[in-house]
């Protein structure tokens, strides 16, 4: 089991209005953002803009 399927298997407790991007997907932007030292969500946030294609 990849990283990507085991972050998939956490469950999402976060209300329906709430859900504007996969669980699994938020998580991973996270660790990536971590791993490069990205601290912040809006640093996080921009790491998400510049590599969106990439990641889709």
């Amino acid at each position: 089991m990849n990283l990507i399927e085991q972050l998939q298997e956490v469950p999402d407790y976060r209300h329906i209005r709430g859900r504007r991007h996969e669980l699994w997907l938020v998580l991973l932007l996270i660790l990536l953002g971590a791993m490069t030292f990205l601290l912040g969500l809006p640093t996080i946030g921009g790491f998400y803009q510049n590599t969106q294609t990439w990641l889709n």
